[in-house]
């Protein structure tokens, strides 16, 4: 969390999205923290995603299901986090 707060305070940027690879076959809900920034009265949001990588229906499966998730999710680049 600390380097993604580092990343966006040096980028200049309000949001971050973490892409993670599954660990389990079944699908987690995404995580959304929020950071003060401190001095400013603003906010970092960062969103946490787990993304399909293996699974135990298949490649054909994984396939499919990571285009899903990756539309869903980047389909609103300015309200990333705020879903």
């Amino acid at each position: 969390m600390y380097q993604m707060i580092s990343y966006a305070y040096r980028r200049g940027t309000n949001n971050v999205l973490l892409i993670y690879p599954n660990t389990s076959d079944k699908p987690v809900d995404d995580s959304v923290f929020l950071i003060n920034k401190g001095t400013k009265d603003e906010t970092i949001k960062i969103k946490a995603i787990d993304v399909p990588f293996w699974s135990i229906n298949g490649h054909s499966y994984v396939e499919e299901y990571l285009k899903v998730k990756l539309r869903d999710v980047l389909s609103y680049p300015l309200q990333i986090v705020l879903k």
